[in-house]
């Protein structure tokens, strides 16, 4: 069960194969690219290296979030891959929807207009 696990699921996301392979672009691309579990790592080493008083921003947000065990910066079950075909799906819908409530627009006035025939 681990090793099928650790196959088949991201690390970082906990987003299964399946997902990333039909909605993500891949499996191996998103866990190469998006949620490689070194770049995670390196940035954790990083932070430990660096001297605080050089931090920027996000460094300092990140660092304090490590410095309490708090990894909600860290995503979970979640990526921006399946976001952004979530979110063109849901443009698409919101068109489907508009193209048919025209048509029963049309349908409508056209019912009108053979009663009065």
């Amino acid at each position: 069960f681990k090793k099928n696990h650790m196959e088949n699921t991201c690390f970082i996301c906990g987003i299964d194969r399946f997902t990333l392979d039909t909605k993500g672009g891949g499996f191996s691309r998103h866990k190469r690219e998006d949620h490689c579990m070194w770049s995670y790592l390196f940035l954790a080493i990083y932070l430990n290296e660096k001297d605080p008083m050089m931090y920027n921003g996000w460094e300092q947000h990140v660092a304090s979030k490590l410095h309490t065990d708090d990894f909600s910066f860290v995503p979970s079950n979640t990526a921006i891959v399946l976001r952004e075909v979530q979110e063109r799906e849901e443009a698409e819908s919101k068109l489907l929807a508009e193209q048919v409530a025209s048509i029963k627009e049309l349908q409508l006035s056209t019912l009108e207009l053979v009663r009065h025939l």
